[in-house]
């Protein structure tokens, strides 16, 4: 008989349970549809902004991006699709947690049969940025829960997504 992984049978803290935990301390990110049929996810936070293209992102995406929840700053593109089927295989193959799309996604018929990585958004449409080219740079988000940052913890659920920092989520939570 195969010794149980410990790690395996950690229980993520919810969204419910940070808020409470936390407070104020607690950032509630603005509502993003989910567009996925995968619904929780925790991870530490990567935070990309994307411009010119899409061959950047599906790169780091591939490379640099394992074990994270992505959260991809696009408002600037707007309408422009940034995130589709070929970013978020991407975002499988590369071991991301979810991809938090802070912009537009596009062909979301597809990425509604997605189950595996949970993939959230500010909207959706027809008009996409380009396969070729483009510029990934390593961000901060700036939003309505405040100033998000690679320090934070992200968690989500079907109540919401919340942001803590690592520091503070490790002195009272299990982290994976």
């Amino acid at each position: 008989m195969m010794p149980k992984d410990p790690a395996a049978e950690i229980k993520p803290a919810t969204t419910l349970e940070l808020c409470a935990m936390f407070g104020p301390y607690a950032r509630v990110l603005p509502p993003l549809f989910d567009y996925t049929a995968a619904k929780t996810f925790v991870g530490p936070a990567s935070i990309l902004k994307v411009s010119g293209g899409r061959e950047r992102l599906n790169l780091a995406l591939l490379k640099h991006c394992a074990d994270h929840v992505v959260i991809i700053d696009g408002r600037h593109l707007a309408p422009f699709g940034i995130v589709g089927p070929t970013e978020v295989a991407s975002a499988v193959t590369g071991k991301c947690r979810a991809l938090l799309v802070f912009g537009s996604v596009f062909d979301v018929g597809k990425l509604a049969k997605e189950k595996i990585l949970p993939v959230h958004a500010l909207d959706n449409g027809p008009h996409v940025l380009r396969d070729e080219g483009g510029k990934v740079e390593a961000a901060y988000l700036d939003c309505a829960a405040g100033l998000i940052t690679h320090d934070f913890y992200i968690t989500g659920d079907a109540d919401g997504i919340v942001a803590v920092r690592q520091e503070q989520m490790q002195a009272h939570f299990p982290v994976r």
